[in-house]
């Protein structure tokens, strides 16, 4: 990421940013990384790309000279500059076209690690080179440091397996423990003591979208209905039922951990677990019997979510399915418009819940209407308002999730633990970057 290669940054005008790079970075093959790698890597793979939504407001990246390039954008939104610097990957243009280059097997960056080992669906294995291009150590930050000459990724499906390998010390660390087995390792359980967990709040948060279309009978043209599934929902009991209880329960759509998440939202209630109101908000719904439908990816967590709701719908009288799809099938599902009723996911990021929202609500990615179908003209001009860096504050965010609050276009459930198993023997210090991924190398051998 241009991130750990920017050596400074300036904004040259009221939608532009200059940023200079270090003018001796090289990456493990050798190339030398200049402003014209920065603007091809933006240009020809990122911007106006599916794949990088959140880059959506910036148009061209334009070399300035052979250390420092300009990015132009339509306007300034909140946490621009950080989205910029880190959600495009940096590589050399020479290595990604050699006639040789083989990037899924033998990726070439500037980290300082290569692969020297790749096995399909198996393991992946990296080396460091010891040749790092940063050489100054006050200028590398925590995130890119180099404590462990090798650091080998194994694929491990099953999660009895996770456990075993885990206890057995064949595996340093993971975060692919269920939370069904997760007390397994924590303080009395039986794994307890050749292991450590490391649960930081993750910035992802699970909540339910509501199709929004007019042609969606069902749920999109029915507040009371949409309003009655979300008050016939404990969400405490679905953290019981998905999470073994660890999860945290949140007050809107958005992570708790961003600065404009306001726990404020919740003063008139967040759509507490009220079964009697449910039922009079499903009376005046008109509800006939409808069987509705609620989709969720393979995730076993979301699952369980899925059932969990499907368990409460059924408490108040409403029929439902769930329909479990792989990634690619959701997302062409959720392109139709009565297809589907509910949908199960996450999403969420480290710095504002208006960036979280950018995911899936800006009409202007999605055809004129939020993803899920929402047409709300009222709440776009707000999220444009909350998303504009000149424009934005705290009381026009809170606007727009009463917005959202009030229509029940989206329902914020919990936010669940990013647990880490680690072995205590051989690891120290875990270190997680601000997207809560584990960053391996960095992490401290155990003393």
């Amino acid at each position: 990421m241009l991130d750990h290669n920017t050596k400074s940054v300036e904004q040259t005008g009221d939608t532009t940013f200059q940023v200079e790079i270090y003018d001796y970075i090289y990456d493990t093959a050798g190339n030398h990384i200049t402003a014209d790698d920065i603007a091809w890597c933006y240009n020809e793979h990122c911007l106006g790309t599916a794949e990088h939504p959140r880059l959506s407001f910036v148009t061209e990246c334009k070399k300035v000279d052979d250390y420092t390039v300009e990015f132009d954008c339509t306007s300034v939104t909140v946490g621009a500059l950080a989205t910029i610097l880190e959600e495009c990957p940096i590589v050399s243009q020479a290595a990604y076209e050699a006639e040789d280059a083989d990037f899924a097997t033998n990726p070439i960056g500037t980290v300082g690690y290569k692969c020297t080992e790749f096995v399909e669906g198996s393991s992946y294995t990296l080396e460091y080179t010891g040749e790092y291009w940063q050489t100054d150590e006050s200028l590398i930050s925590a995130h890119y440091q180099h404590n462990w000459n090798t650091v080998k990724y194994e694929v491990i499906a099953e999660a009895s397996q996770i456990v075993l390998a885990m206890a057995e010390g064949t595996v340093d660390i993971t975060n692919a423990v269920s939370d069904d087995d997760l007390a397994k390792f924590q303080e009395g359980g039986e794994y307890a003591d050749v292991c450590g967990v490391y649960s930081p709040l993750d910035n992802k948060t699970v909540r339910i979208y509501f199709c929004g279309s007019p042609e969606n009978e069902k749920v999109g043209t029915n507040l009371a209905l949409r309003q009655a599934i979300c008050y016939a929902i404990d969400v405490d009991g679905i953290n019981a039922i998905a999470y073994n209880g660890t999860a945290t329960n949140i007050v809107g759509v958005g992570s708790s951990l961003c600065g404009d998440y306001d726990p404020s939202w919740a003063v008139d209630g967040y759509y507490d677990y009220d079964e009697e109101k449910a039922l009079e908000l499903l009376e005046e719904s008109g509800y006939n019997g409808e069987t509705l439908t609620i989709c969720c990816n393979t995730t076993g967590a979301f699952q369980k979510v899925a059932q969990g709701i499907q368990s409460y719908l059924e408490g108040i009288g409403v029929n439902s399915e769930i329909e479990i799809l792989d990634d690619t099938s959701m997302t062409t599902r959720i392109e139709s418009t009565t297809d589907w009723d509910l949908y199960i996911n996450s999403a969420g990021t480290e710095d504002s819940v208006v960036n979280d929202w950018s995911h899936w609500l800006p009409a202007d990615s999605f055809s004129g209407h939020t993803q899920a179908w929402v047409y709300d003209d009222e709440l776009q001009a707000l999220y444009l308002e909350a998303h504009d860096a000149n424009t934005t504050s705290q009381e026009v965010v809170n606007e727009a999730q009463k917005l959202i609050y009030d229509n029940a276009y989206v329902y914020g459930l919990c936010q669940n633990n990013y647990n880490i198993v680690y072995n205590t023997s051989t690891v120290g210090e875990v270190l997680i970057n601000n997207k809560c991924f584990i960053c391996p190398w960095c992490s401290t051998a155990a003393e």
